[in-house]
């Protein structure tokens, strides 16, 4: 190989290089008409798509099997190869800067300083196969070896071979010689090297100059700061189209570039990173998305519920005055004898259990996927149904208001115990709880400087006075007729008829004592019983029969329930004093809220 001293150190320093070599057998290199390297080394999937004209041992160069059979059948034994960079006045846009030439520089083979080139394969057939219109073979390019040893074949081979330049290979599996091409697996490797032949004496070539890495480069980039920089103003779906399209433009480009141009460009490489751009600004922008949520959640989560939040990040358009006419179950909560309970702790015990006390019942709203309006002092509003929908929202309240009483228990019996640390007499906190469900308003309310998130109408009214009246009866929970409707299963007793200040209409409100399980025991069963006939010989004015079972239902009853059968011996005393009252409804008016 014939070159000048620094293109010369360019193909030894950048050619496929090897450290040992197997040689042929001695009789065989002697009458050889030249030697080359069949060297092979496949991508990284195994297939063999390129091939090398020229090796390297890191001094000398020398020529690949392909070179060397074209060296001889076009120059002779003695013919030379040169290797010589590309002349600017031959070079175009996409050309390669080297060039080997052979018989006589008439015959120019474009390379890089690799010395490497893509074969440009098509289906080499034998007889069989041309048979086969599967293969897509042109023509028979296989001969077996056999029909050479065999006088009856030989005019057949020698009119196959004639003019032709010849390769001999092995295509039985057991001699390890099998590749895998583009076009067909476990091809004999002979196969290559006749295909990189055959391209070069058409001129076929397949190129891949130095140039595409930066058309390649230059894409990823330009595509890259572009996803960068658009991801912030455009949405997902943008986003995936544009993906989309430039994946698109990447693959055709190089489909387009390869039929009518023989150029390799990689379509692959550049698409795998636009979709790892088009990802990794996703993330970011959905990154920088919730970062501003989690800001508007730290400025407004300690004033507003997290479903409300929830609701106002899905829907900003929200983030204004109005609302809308819906079914709640809202609930009121209040402490009982808060005032008494205040004179007796200095503030700073005040705010603290307060604290407890207003965290404790919070988180059981919360739990049961309620809403907290609002705090009023010892008080809490809270409903349910709004701004999320609830098939069962007057169960949930319900479960809620009895997960509350029972949270009570832990915080008192710490209250117990530090006030034996103090010496002081512990303060015991009881809750009342009133639940009402009812069409209200809900939405934001207030003025355009401020508003909150709320609920107003009848059916909050209502809440509230049956929390008031929890205080009259000694019951801790007290629930409106159209919540009982839904918790008809539940541990659930009739309690009154009760005219509220500002209604005219009698409400019949309900005492809850338990869920479904407690509403099975058997002791409910019977106490129930006895309850609703004294309520039927109360409303009836027998008053010997509701003294009798009024007596029986203070045997049976829960300790939360005592105090009720205290007001109904007033009201029966009362009774006596004007029995047959024919004016008489049964009602109980309510003095205050």
């Amino acid at each position: 190989l014939l070159a000048r001293s620094d293109v010369k150190k360019k193909f030894i320093e950048n050619a496929s290089k090897f450290n040992g070599v197997a040689v042929n057998l001695p009789e065989l290199a002697k009458n050889a008409a030249g030697n080359g390297s069949f060297m092979a080394r496949p991508d990284a999937d195994g297939v063999l798509r390129r091939t090398a004209m020229v090796f390297s041992d890191g001094k000398n160069l020398y020529p690949s099997y392909s070179l060397e059979a074209l060296r001889v059948a076009l120059t002779s034994r003695k013919g030379m190869v040169y290797l010589a960079e590309t002349p600017p006045d031959e070079k175009t846009e996409v050309d390669t800067d080297y060039r080997i030439l052979l018989n006589d520089k008439k015959l120019k083979i474009p390379v890089e300083r690799d010395g490497i080139i893509h074969v440009y394969y098509r289906y080499f057939c034998n007889a069989e196969e041309v048979k086969n219109s599967r293969y897509k073979c042109e023509k028979q390019d296989y001969i077996s070896a056999y029909k050479f040893l065999d006088e009856a074949f030989a005019e057949e081979a020698t009119a196959f071979v004639k003019d032709k330049i010849v390769l001999i290979g092995a295509s039985a599996e057991g001699l390890k010689d099998l590749r895998n091409t583009p076009l067909r697996p476990f091809r004999p490797g002979v196969e290559v090297h006749a295909n990189a032949i055959e391209q070069i004496l058409s001129g076929q070539y397949l190129l891949r100059p130095d140039i595409t890495k930066g058309v390649e480069a230059t894409f990823i980039t330009v595509v890259g700061l572009s996803f960068i920089i658009l991801s912030a103003f455009i949405g997902i779906i943008i986003s995936v189209l544009l993906c989309a399209t430039l994946i698109g433009i990447a693959t055709f480009g190089a489909y387009f570039m390869y039929v009518d141009y023989g150029l390799l460009l990689d379509p692959v490489y550049p698409s795998i990173c636009v979709m790892t751009i088009f990802i990794l600004s996703t993330i970011l922008s959905h990154a920088r998305a919730e970062m501003k949520r989690k800001q508007i959640r730290s400025a407004f989560g300690m004033y507003v519920a997290s479903d409300v939040m929830k609701d106002l990040e899905s829907n900003p358009e929200k983030l204004k005055l109005g609302g809308e006419l819906r079914d709640i179950t809202v609930m009121f909560t209040d402490i009982r004898k808060f005032t008494s309970i205040s004179e007796g702790l200095d503030p700073t015990e005040l705010i603290n259990l307060m604290n407890e006390f207003l965290t404790a019942m919070t988180d059981v709203v919360m739990d049961y996927k309620g809403t907290v309006d609002k705090y009023i002092g010892d008080a809490i509003m809270c409903f349910w149904n709004a701004p999320r929908d609830m098939e069962d929202h007057a169960k949930q309240a319900c479960l809620a208001a009895l997960r509350m009483q029972s949270r009570l228990d832990p915080i008192n019996k710490r209250i117990i115990e530090q006030a034996r640390k103090t010496g002081k007499e512990p303060t015991i906190l009881r809750a009342g709880i009133g639940i009402n469900t009812g069409k209200c308003a809900v939405g934001n309310m207030g003025s355009k400087q401020r508003f909150a998130y709320s609920a107003m109408g009848d059916g909050v009214n209502m809440a509230s006075r049956f929390e008031g009246l929890t205080k009259q009866y000694g019951i801790g929970i007290l629930i409106g007729e159209k919540t009982y409707k839904d918790v008809e299963d539940f541990a659930v007793l009739e309690i009154d008829l009760v005219r509220v200040v500002g209604k005219n209409a009698p409400e019949r409100i309900y005492a809850l004592f338990g869920d479904d399980k407690a509403a099975l025991k058997d002791e409910f069963k019977k106490w129930k019983s006895v309850h609703e006939q004294m309520l039927r010989a109360y409303r009836s004015q027998d008053i010997e029969r509701a003294t009798e079972l009024l007596s029986e239902c203070k045997t049976l009853c829960d300790d939360g329930a005592k105090k009720l059968y205290d007001v109904y011996e007033e009201r029966i005393k009362g009774l006596k004093k004007n029995p047959k009252n024919d004016n008489w409804d049964g009602v109980f008016v309510a003095a205050v809220k």
